[in-house]
């Protein structure tokens, strides 16, 4: 870590509140008091359960692959594709991190190719099977 990526860290944090803000008319204020009224339980589950959610998706990632791989390293390379989706919005540098990942551990570009699609396509399903079964209030009325 070296202070031009921290800076980069807070400068893109910046911005995505400033854009989010100006987007969803939803600023600091209205931030704080939902907070304040926010279960701390919960609140602190989802603060310390949110770097888990790499494990997961390091396991989604060596169960789409042929190639036998290492845990270490594809949980080092799902925190690394998360910072990328902050630095690089875009599916190009995911797929670039992807194919370079994939031949340094011994499969071939096009494996790595599909191994990145299986891996998305399948996150996706789940993520719409997640959210049809979520209570939602709204789908009620």
């Amino acid at each position: 870590m070296t202070w031009g990526s921290l800076a980069i860290v807070v400068i893109i944090g910046i911005a995505a509140y400033a854009i989010i803000s100006a987007i969803a008319g939803v600023g600091l204020e209205n931030l704080l008091e939902e907070l304040e009224h926010a279960d701390a339980v919960w609140l602190w589950g989802a603060l310390l359960l949110s770097p888990v959610v790499q494990v997961g998706q390091a396991f989604s990632t060596m169960g789409a692959s042929r190639q036998p791989l290492r845990l270490g390293p594809v949980l080092l390379f799902q925190y690394t594709i998360q910072f990328m989706a902050l630095a690089v919005p875009s599916s190009a540098g995911r797929l670039a991190l992807e194919i370079r990942f994939f031949e340094r551990v011994g499969v071939t570009a096009t494996g790595a190719v599909a191994v990145g699609v299986i891996d998305s396509v399948c996150g996706f399903i789940v993520e719409v099977l997640l959210i049809l079964a979520s209570p939602c209030p709204a789908w009620r009325a």
